[in-house]
Formats: C-alpha cells, sequence, structure tokens
C-alpha cells in the first residue's frame, strides 16, 4: 500500500528545499574551484571570441538567474468574451481599462 504522497516515516526528516549531502558536497567543490582559479579562468573567457563569450555567458548565468515559468491565465477566453459584450451595454464597464476590467472580474471570481 505505501505513503501517500507527502508523507514520510521519518518526520524530523531533511527539511523541504534543503539539499542533499552529495548536491552540497558538489556545489562546494565548484565553489572552491572557481574561487581558486578565477583570475586564470576570467583570462580565458575574456580572450573567447564574441559568440563563444556570449553562449559561454548564457551558460552561467542559468546558475545565477532563476527560470522563468508560464504564467497561468487568470482569466478564461470564455470569461473575456462575456466580459467585453457586458462592456459594450454598461456605461460604467465602458470607461475601464482591459487591465481595470480583469482586475474587477478577479475580484468577483473570488465570491
Amino acid at each position: 500500500m505505501g505513503l501517500h504522497k507527502g508523507k514520510t516515516n521519518n518526520p524530523k526528516g531533511r527539511p523541504k528545499g534543503s539539499q542533499n549531502k552529495v548536491t552540497k558536497e558538489t556545489k562546494e567543490l565548484i565553489k572552491d574551484l572557481l574561487d581558486n582559479n578565477w583570475v586564470s579562468f576570467e583570462k580565458k573567457l575574456m580572450n573567447l571570441d564574441d559568440k563563444q563569450f556570449i553562449s559561454t555567458y548564457i551558460k552561467l548565468i542559468e546558475y545565477v538567474v532563476p527560470k522563468q515559468r508560464a504564467v497561468e491565465e487568470k482569466v478564461s477566453e470564455e470569461e473575456w468574451r462575456y466580459l467585453m459584450r457586458l462592456k459594450e451595454k454598461d456605461e460604467r464597464l465602458k470607461n475601464m481599462t482591459e487591465e481595470e476590467l480583469e482586475a474587477e472580474l478577479e475580484r468577483l471570481s473570488k465570491f
């Protein structure tokens, strides 16, 4: 039968999001390697041609900047069309921007 998702037999186990021992040690080794060889690495990086430099820079930046995720659509297409039809008929809605309409729809959807 097993355990349900998110359950554990060890409630005092590793906290969620913390690194395991191997990952932590590997990152420390890479950090030490870069720290001890930074001057040499930087010189070699600066000697690359533009294409190689940009390629290397993009690969390295992935370790610093978090990856972007797709944003979930807040308003369905059907809801938006309905709101546009209402906007044509209601004087109060005619003067609202799309951002204001979307915010109002979001507020109403909480009820």
